[in-house]
């Protein structure tokens, strides 16, 4: 196998977006991972060929003679068929597009009695693994801005309500519970 020469990549995948990113690997009969791969491997080349062109060496100093690969998938030994680069150059015009909206969050942990413990876990929890896939700014101790994209109105209810029910689950495993209140601020709508 093959080592790649990034260190590490990381793929901020909406909940649309993942969808249409596994839609447009199928229409070329190839595995999402193997479709993601390649782009990464394609955009990785960008810097490199731009420093080249103002007359820097760049790169690998000695992988200059190697030759990159023309076809996907990367590996001879998979048993995914081979598409050429060209077909893979940008992704089609009839994904449809999502609207982002920023809501504030007010969110209040406390222990469900004096003889627990377990509110600064569950607030650690809640922000690392709840807030942080809606791009999580904190204002303040219990304030949070968060980013969501979605589709239309029952989307972003549907998320919001999500959120809170996960973000209550996570609280309750650690025997506390939440006061929350969502806003969009600049609008009428809360949650």
């Amino acid at each position: 196998m093959k080592k790649s020469g990034l260190k590490s990549v990381t793929f901020y995948v909406l909940p649309g977006d993942y969808e249409a990113l596994n839609a447009e690997a199928e229409t070329h009969g190839v595995s999402l991972s193997a479709f993601i791969r390649d782009l990464v491997d394609r955009h990785s080349g960008v810097p490199l060929q731009q420093v080249r062109r103002r007359g820097g060496q760049g790169g690998n100093q000695n992988a200059q003679g190697r030759q990159r690969r023309k076809t996907f998938p990367p590996d001879e030994n998979s048993n995914l068929p081979a598409v050429p680069e060209t077909a893979l150059q940008e992704l089609p015009a009839n994904i449809p597009t999502r609207k982002t909206a920023t809501l504030k969050l007010r969110l209040r942990v406390e222990n469900n009695n004096k003889f627990v413990r377990g509110k600064k876990r569950a607030r650690e929890n809640i922000e690392r693994f709840h807030l942080q896939w809606h791009r999580m700014k904190k204002l303040e101790e219990n304030k949070y801005e968060l980013t969501f994209s979605y589709r239309d109105d029952a989307d972003l209810d549907r998320q919001v309500y999500d959120l809170l029910r996960e973000i209550e689950s996570e609280a309750d495993m650690r025997f506390c519970f939440i006061e929350a209140d969502v806003w969009e601020e600049g609008t009428d709508r809360s949650w």
